[in-house]
């Protein structure tokens, strides 16, 4: 995904929603929520190093407005449920 893609976007907004109606004692929520940004955000640092590897600064820019987005709802989540 691209951070402006519609895909990526649309990933974000379902992530935020999903945040917004979660309880405090849906604990198998929490955790698959957890597990999802654990995953996006493993997927994008080795994605971010390849950028790196190769150079590609512009798609490794895009890559730390992804991981901005992700840490933004990680942090949500944290305040929230932690």
């Amino acid at each position: 995904y691209s951070a402006n893609s519609q895909q990526f976007l649309h990933l974000i907004l379902e992530w935020n929603e999903f945040l917004e109606e979660l309880s405090s004692e849906d604990d198998a929520s929490l955790e698959a929520l957890r597990h999802k940004l654990s995953c996006a955000r493993r997927d994008l640092m080795e994605s971010l190093s390849k950028c790196f590897d190769n150079e590609d600064f512009v798609k490794a820019d895009d890559c730390l407005a992804q991981l901005k987005y992700l840490d933004n709802i990680s942090e949500k989540l944290k305040f929230n449920f932690d």
